[in-house]
Order: C-alpha cells, then sequence, then structure tokens
C-alpha cells in the first residue's frame, strides 16, 4: 500500500508525513555526511554526526510506519501516538545542537547559520508534530464514531436482554411469589 492509499481515513496527513520523512531523510543523510567530513578533517568532534544520524534512523522508521505497517496508523493509541511523536525529538535533538553550535561559533557567518539552521529544524519537528496530531485526531473521531455506533447497538441488545429477562422473571418468579405468600393447609398462625 502507499502513502497515497486511503490509510487510517487520512490520506492527506499520511501523505504529507511521508514525504516530510522521506524530505528529512534525504536532507540529513547529507548533512550527517558533511558533519563526518567535519570530524575526519577538522580538529573538533561535529555532534551533527550524532544528532543528524538520529533524523535517518527516525525518517527510516515513519517511512517503515507508512508503508510496511499502515495498520498502525489506524490506532490511536497512546502507544502508537507516543511512537509517532519520536521522530520530532531527533528533529528538536539537531535544533538545539545548531542552538549550541551558534554560541560556541566564532564567526558572524556560523552564527547566522546555525541560528537559521536551528530554526529550522524546530520548524521541522512543529510541522511534523501538528500533523501527526491531525491524523491521531482523525483517527479518533473516527474511532469516537464506530464506538458510539457500537455502543447503541450494545444498549439496544441489553435493553432488549432486560426487557426479555424481566418478562420471565415476572412470568416465573411472579407466580412463585403469589404460590409462596398462600398458607398451605392445616398450618396454624
Amino acid at each position: 500500500m502507499t502513502a497515497s492509499g486511503n490509510i487510517a481515513g487520512g490520506t492527506d496527513y499520511v501523505f504529507f508525513i511521508s514525504r516530510l520523512a522521506s524530505l528529512l531523510l534525504i536532507i540529513s543523510t547529507i548533512f550527517w555526511i558533511w558533519a563526518i567530513v567535519n570530524t575526519v578533517t577538522k580538529d573538533y568532534f561535529d555532534g551533527g554526526v550524532y544528532t543528524f544520524f538520529s533524523v535517518i534512523l527516525s525518517s527510516i522508521y515513519v517511512l517503515y510506519l507508512v508503508y510496511q505497517r499502515p495498520g498502525t496508523l489506524r490506532s490511536s493509541s497512546l502507544c502508537v501516538e507516543t511512537l509517532l511523536l519520536i521522530p520530532s525529538g531527533s528533529h528538536l535533538l539537531v535544533a538545539v545542537h545548531y542552538a549550541i553550535g551558534a554560541s560556541f561559533t566564532p564567526h558572524a557567518w556560523g552564527e547566522l547559520y546555525c541560528v537559521t539552521f536551528s530554526g529550522l529544524w524546530f520548524g521541522f519537528s512543529i510541522v511534523y508534530i501538528v500533523f501527526v496530531f491531525k491524523l491521531m485526531g482523525k483517527n479518533r473521531a473516527a474511532l469516537d464514531d464506530e464506538t458510539v455506533a457500537s455502543a447503541a447497538v450494545a444498549l439496544e441488545q441489553l435493553e432488549d436482554q432486560s426487557e426479555k429477562e424481566a418478562e420471565d422473571y415476572i412470568e416465573n418468579e411472579g407466580g412463585a411469589v403469589q404460590e409462596s405468600s398462600a398458607k398451605p393447609e392445616g398450618e396454624l398462625i
């Protein structure tokens, strides 16, 4: 099943989430390689080796959910919501890393670069979170509609069963009560 198919009733949201994950996978792979090159060729360790790798992993995870486990996206459980929100943590990690880098860079252009990309990655995180919540809200609404319909059917069945049980009780027990209230012959009061 593709991401553009009707997955979880939230086609547009799933499609956008999958496209954002694909874009971030490409971007983070490029910047991860750049961080490795910086670490090897410069006299410092570039933390982007870790932060961009976390985005690579989380993007692969999101794409796996969309394309290989689309049924998972139909759930609105807290566990699934949490798992879908984990990638935003990797985006925030990159944003924080850039923000820290801005405070340590000695050049104005380096500060501008770090502040710009910190804001960009923070924006990616916010956009991702918004679309995940929209998807989960749509799933909840669909599940709520199903739950209400199921509850109405169950209540109707319960009412029918209760009416039948009440009728049976009146027929069986009501007669037994009347019989037991009659005194046997020859018994003294």
